[in-house]
């Protein structure tokens, strides 16, 4: 239980001082709306958190862990819309005048 409390504790102070590097790892993508966005992060999120037991010790190494881990998620994800034709929209094909902003705007997820 105490092992587990402190993983947890070491888990949110690394998504807390970490976060802008994975929420740029999904501007990356370009998904098509903030929505998509935001469930990227989500799911980066979910990820980490269930390999976190895999994480090294050292934060340098943890930190490029956790990106390739963020990569093979948004990876996934890219294939999954792949299938689903008119879900993902490359970033070629999106209008200029839209700009995505670097933290979805939460009053547009509610």
């Amino acid at each position: 239980m105490r092992r587990q409390k402190r993983s947890v504790e070491e888990f949110t102070a690394f998504v807390k001082s970490n976060g802008d590097v994975f929420w740029h790892i999904c501007k990356d993508f370009s998904f098509s709306t903030p929505w998509d966005a935001e469930d990227a992060y989500q799911e980066i999120l979910s990820s980490l958190w269930q390999s976190w037991h895999q994480a090294p010790g050292s934060s340098k190494r943890r930190k490029a862990w956790a990106c390739r881990v963020a990569y093979s998620t948004l990876l996934h994800i890219k294939r999954q819309y792949s299938n689903q034709p008119g879900r993902f929209i490359p970033f070629g094909q999106l209008n200029p005048a839209i700009s995505t902003p670097d933290y979805p705007d939460e009053s547009d997820l509610y």
